[in-house]
């Protein structure tokens, strides 16, 4: 029975890793379109929109494909992946900026007393959460259940 050569397809893998992607759990050559799988059997499927998937791939260059992909995915996929994660949080942590500097300013503000008053008092009827009343200077009583644990520690 005739076979089909993965030779080109494991050469541009190792060669242009950029070329390819995971997609919904199948190496897509994005240029071609053309699907790979390891299916549960063992056996390599591949999906094409052409007559390649017709063919059969012989067992060796199955198992060079494992490990060809094995590769791929450590060397390549993963440090991708892990890349647009670290531009996705510096880009959220850029927009978080400015709350991040209010707040911190803030807990170095000396509020005044009717400041403190009516934070305390918005706090009670639930206008500010826990967070805000204390950058507010507000003693809650969260803060008061935590404040003689710390002194216990100190002694």
């Amino acid at each position: 029975m005739a076979e089909l050569n993965l030779a080109p397809m494991l050469n541009a893998l190792r060669a242009h890793p950029e070329e390819f992607e995971m997609s919904h759990g199948w190496l897509r050559h994005m240029k071609s379109d053309h699907r790979f799988q390891i299916a549960t059997s063992g056996r390599l499927q591949i999906h094409a929109d052409c007559n390649c998937h017709l063919l059969e791939v012989n067992r060796s260059q199955a198992e060079e494909f494992r490990v060809a992909f094995s590769s791929w995915q450590v060397m390549y996929w993963q440090p991708h992946l892990d890349a647009i994660a670290e531009k996705k949080q510096a880009a959220e942590i850029e927009r978080m900026a400015p709350e991040i500097n209010r707040t911190f300013a803030a807990h170095f503000t000396v509020q005044s007393f009717l400041q403190r008053f009516i934070a305390k008092i918005a706090y009670r009827i639930g206008v500010i959460d826990h967070a805000e009343a204390e950058l507010q200077g507000v003693e809650t009583q969260r803060r008061r259940e935590v404040t003689p644990q710390r002194e216990r520690e100190t002694v």
